[in-house]
């Protein structure tokens, strides 16, 4: 019985023993482990905000051919009006004829602007949407020789030159596709609404002579103007303000880590070609 006893005994003392070594261990192990917050964002939602910078070269040039006749018509107009009265004044009974123009079309200009855009489904996602303001010149002009008629059998020739310059600051709306916006590389499509202020300026010259039975007349005028004034000299009626298209294809490459470049081609009101560098966040 004295043995039964002292194993019951020495049973129980070891119990003891091993829950007062276990309790301190396993609690102490509790404290060590470190709570698992969850995490705000996944990394598939990171990255939904974009900010960028780009600068565009503009051109009217490949589809000149469905504008050059009315841009050259009309400059020469005005051009044509003023060696009218500037040789009847010098001789009278003077009667206009035809009016020659060879006046060779061209276009250029340039853009620059800030754009702020939103991914909703962050770095996977291929779809965004942005809102940008741009500053433009948009410059169309021509330049080449004209000849006014007269009944006589006389004539008035002359080079000009007319120029047209806009200075917009356009607001823009676009939405953009990314076919694989996770890979390092990927090329897009954007589509764009616009709409800018109507503001530049008009300004023509021309410089020639006038030749009638062994006199000369040397002929010449310039003018500048703001469109405003220009459109209640001719008397026509402009839209106060320019809507812009844009349709472009692109491609983006990952510099440094949230740091793309890009460059895009297509129409901008216009064709552009344009370059930018933007972060992700």
């Amino acid at each position: 019985m004295k043995i039964i006893f002292a194993e019951k005994r020495f049973i129980g003392v070891a119990i003891l023993l091993g829950g007062m070594i276990l309790i301190p261990v396993s609690a102490l192990a509790r404290i060590q482990e470190k709570p698992q917050l969850p995490p705000v964002f996944s990394r598939a939602e990171e990255g939904r905000f974009e900010i960028g910078l780009h600068f565009s070269l503009w051109t009217l040039d490949l589809i000149k051919g469905t504008i050059e006749d009315q841009v050259s018509e009309e400059l020469g107009k005005e051009i044509r009006e003023e060696i009218r009265a500037e040789v009847g004044e010098s001789f009278g009974g003077l009667v206009p004829t035809s009016f020659e123009e060879n006046l060779p079309f061209d276009s250029g200009g340039n853009n620059f602007g800030l754009e702020m855009r939103y991914y909703p489904r962050g770095r996977d996602g291929g779809f965004s949407f942005g809102l940008a303001v741009d500053k433009a010149r948009m410059r169309v002009q021509v330049d080449g020789d004209v000849v006014q008629n007269f009944s006589d059998g006389t004539a008035a020739t002359a080079t000009a030159f007319g120029e047209i310059v806009l200075n917009p600051v356009f607001t823009t709306l676009s939405f953009r596709w990314d076919v694989l916006p996770r890979v390092f590389i990927s090329p897009y499509f954007i589509m764009g609404v616009g709409i800018g202020a109507l503001n530049g300026e008009f300004n023509y010259e021309y410089a020639g002579e006038y030749a009638r039975a062994g006199q000369r007349l040397t002929i010449g005028e310039a003018e500048q103007q703001t469109i405003q004034e220009a459109e209640e000299d001719m008397s026509v009626n402009l839209p106060n303000v320019i809507p812009l298209l844009q349709l472009q294809l692109g491609v983006r490459a990952e510099l440094l880590p949230n740091l793309n470049i890009k460059a895009e081609a297509g129409i901008w009101d216009g064709f552009a070609l344009r370059f930018g560098i933007s972060g992700r966040f």
